[in-house]
């Protein structure tokens, strides 16, 4: 008898024993579903945050390029680096959150989908000259500025032959489509690191670019003006200091007393003095971490906007 109950109370222990256990598990797989969930919620508001104040400068910006056409005596849509657009958004600070944004002219570079071919004009011959100055004033002790150029072509024109990329570590097809996005020209074999490097800063790409992008001469650089004029860069310099200009007449006229030779006079096509396209960059900052965020917005005559993209980096 004894025997038995002291049996009876040893399975009993076992039981308790495994019914806390389970107890233990079951609170312990609780704790954990909530923690992940109250993890995934947070994430998504942060997620939400970063969202709500990036459309709180995108909507900054393209309010004050809208302002910028209503400007008295801008109906010809002149844009240079003196006027409100371009200074940067005021710090906007809320709790942890820190918000700064800045437009860039992306017509103050060279556009890369200018090298498509077209039945109407001579595009390939000059703005391949152009392309190939503005990688030698670029890059110190590049070998052949012209083969690379026609690489670079050969990416967007059907045409054109690039170099074996079907013999590449990771091989692919050349699309024949206008340039995406600048890093595309990673994938070209004689685009190096450094030439890259050199290159992003002074290049654009637009989605879609059925013709000719002009560079705006009240917001291009020296290297950039230089390539597609054809004078020097000290020379460019000399225009630049004499920046803003309303129109083109007061630009070639400047250009043509800084060097009388110049050919540039007859490039209306690849320049002018007002812009379409802009990148907005805007820095959000929260706690440790950071993300910069690059749009690229499109101001059309009516003084719409719209997105054509939008990327972003987490540092």
């Amino acid at each position: 008898m004894l025997q038995r109950q002291i049996k009876q109370q040893g399975n009993a222990l076992i039981i308790a024993l495994f019914v806390m256990t389970l107890v233990g598990l079951l609170a312990a797989s609780i704790y954990i579903y909530q923690k992940n969930t109250i993890a995934r919620l947070q994430s998504i508001t942060t997620n939400q945050q970063y969202d709500a104040y990036q459309q709180y400068a995108t909507a900054w910006a393209m309010h004050m390029l809208r302002e910028q056409l209503k400007q008295p005596g801008n109906q010809q849509a002149v844009d240079n680096l003196y006027q409100p657009w371009h200074q940067p958004m005021p710090t906007f600070q809320q709790n942890d959150w820190v918000v700064n944004a800045q437009l860039e002219d992306w017509q103050g570079r060279f556009a890369l989908n200018n090298l498509q071919i077209t039945e109407e004009t001579n595009a390939p011959t000059v703005t391949q000259a152009q392309l190939a100055r503005l990688i030698e004033s670029a890059t110190e002790g590049v070998q052949d500025a012209t083969a690379i150029t026609a690489a670079i072509a050969s990416w967007i024109n059907t045409t054109s032959q690039g170099g074996n990329t079907l013999s590449q570590d990771v091989p692919y097809y050349i699309p024949h489509l206008p340039f995406s996005s600048i890093s595309e020209l990673r994938l070209i074999p004689s685009v190096t690191p450094e030439l890259y490097l050199a290159l992003a800063p002074l290049v654009n790409a637009i989605p879609g670019q059925k013709q000719v992008i002009p560079v705006n001469v009240n917001t291009g650089n020296a290297k950039v003006l230089a390539a597609i004029t054809g004078i020097s860069e000290s020379q460019m310099q000399q225009v630049i200091d004499a920046r803003p200009f309303a129109d083109m007449a007061s630009f070639k006229s400047t250009l043509q007393k800084v060097e009388p030779s110049t050919t540039a006079l007859t490039l209306d096509e690849y320049l002018g003095v007002g812009s379409s396209y802009f990148l907005l960059i805007t820095t959000i900052k929260h706690q440790q971490q950071q993300r910069t965020i690059f749009t690229l917005l499109n101001r059309r005559p009516d003084a719409s906007l719209w997105v054509i993209w939008q990327d972003w980096e987490l540092l």
